[in-house]
């Protein structure tokens, strides 16, 4: 898939209802994305757990590209709606490697060339970690 845009953190503003947030950018494993929610009146931010229990965890869903496991977009969901008080910031937090292995005489998927050539582009994208 492509790069075919500039990458922004998203943010949004809780409600106490509301559980389910996008997030429209490329991405390639659920644990790529960072969930972080800012009180903006005790000016204190909870880094949030990927399949965490509680009022500290949330869920990644979408569908991955079946080659490549790319991400085009997902709905990260919180286990408990944040108050109006809160500020749920998504970012992606892709780690610094290249796990495609490409051996020798083997096949060579354009999918998966392309997967490789997104990556470096989406770690450049991404807040300094």
């Amino acid at each position: 898939m492509t790069v075919s845009s500039i990458y922004q953190q998203v943010s949004y503003t809780g409600d106490g209802a509301t559980v389910a947030f996008a997030f429209g950018y490329q991405f390639f494993f659920t644990s790529d994305l960072v969930v972080v929610v800012r009180d903006t009146v005790g000016n204190t931010s909870i880094i949030y757990v990927l399949g965490g229990p509680g009022a500290t965890g949330y869920t990644v869903s979408g569908t991955p590209d079946p080659l490549t496991n790319e991400y085009p977009s997902a709905t990260v969901t919180m286990n408990v709606a944040p108050t109006g008080t809160q500020t749920v910031i998504i970012q992606r937090g892709v780690t610094q490697t290249q796990p495609v292995l490409l051996t020798e005489a083997g096949p060579l998927p354009a999918k998966t060339i392309e997967a490789a050539m997104d990556r470096p582009i989406l770690v450049l994208q991404q807040p300094a970690q």
